[in-house]
C-alpha cells in the first residue's frame, strides 16, 4: 500500500480538525540522499582498496537504501537498510531510514518502532521526535504525538513545523487554547505558503469562533 499523498486543497475540509499526512520524500530528501550517496561513492576508491570493516559494509548498505528511497522504490530500501541493520545493529541511519520508508508505505507501527530504536541510541536527535510524532498522529495517538512535539520544541523552540502539528494534536484532544496558541506560533514562524498555512489558518477561523 503506497502512503497516500496531500489532497488539492480545493478538496480538503478546513472546518474539522484532521492530521496533515505527509505525502511521499519532496526533492530536498532525494537531494539529500543522492549527496549522501555521492559521498559514499567519492571514497569507493579508498573503500574497496582493502577488505571492508563492518561499519563500512553497513554504511554501503544504507547508501543502497538511499538510492532506492530516492527513486520510490521503498520496499527494495527497506531491504537494503535491513541488511544495514543486520551488520550493524547501533546503526541510527537505517533505523531512521527504514522508518521513513515503512510510513510511506502505511506501516506505521513498524515506523514507530524504528523511530524508538532511534530515540534510545540518540535520545538528542530531535528529528526523529517530529518523525515519531507524526506516526502517532497517523496511528490516532494524539496524547503520545502531543508529547514528541513537545520533545522536539524544547529542543528546536524555532522549528515552526513541530508547532504545526503539535497544533494538530491539541486540535484532536479537543484543546482549543493550546491548538490556537500553536496555530498562531506556527504562522509567525514559517516562512512558506502552503497547504499546511491555509489549514492553520482555517482551523484559527474555526477556533475563534463562538
Amino acid at each position: 500500500m503506497t502512503h497516500t499523498t496531500n489532497r488539492p486543497a480545493e478538496a480538503l475540509d478546513d472546518t474539522q480538525p484532521r492530521p496533515h499526512r505527509r505525502g511521499p520524500r519532496s526533492r530536498f530528501w532525494r537531494v539529500l540522499a543522492l549527496g549522501t550517496l555521492a559521498l559514499l561513492l567519492v571514497g569507493a576508491g579508498w573503500l574497496f582498496s582493502r577488505p571492508l570493516t563492518r561499519p563500512y559494509r553497513s554504511d554501503a548498505a544504507l547508501g543502497r537504501g538511499f538510492w532506492h528511497y530516492s527513486q520510490g522504490r521503498y520496499g527494495q530500501a527497506i531491504n537494503a537498510f535491513d541488511e544495514a541493520i543486520r551488520i550493524n545493529p547501533q546503526n541510527a541511519a537505517a533505523y531512521y531510514n527504514r522508518g521513513q520508508a515503512q510510513y510511506d508505505l502505511g506501516n506505521y507501527q513498524a515506523a514507530l518502532d524504528d523511530f524508538s530504536t532511534v530515540i534510545a541510541l540518540y535520545p538528542d536527535y530531535p528529528w526523529v521526535y517530529e518523525e515519531r510524532g507524526q506516526t502517532y498522529l497517523a496511528l490516532e495517538r494524539h496524547e503520545e504525538a502531543l508529547a514528541d512535539f513537545d520533545h522536539m520544541i524544547a529542543l528546536k523552540p524555532q522549528y515552526a513545523l513541530a508547532y504545526f502539528y503539535r497544533a494538530q494534536a491539541h486540535d484532536m484532544l479537543g484543546d482549543v487554547e493550546a491548538a490556537r496558541a500553536d496555530y498562531t506560533r506556527f504562522l509567525e514562524l514559517y516562512g512558506l505558503v502552503d497547504v499546511r498555512v491555509r489549514l492553520a489558518r482555517a482551523r484559527l477561523e474555526v477556533l475563534g469562533a463562538d
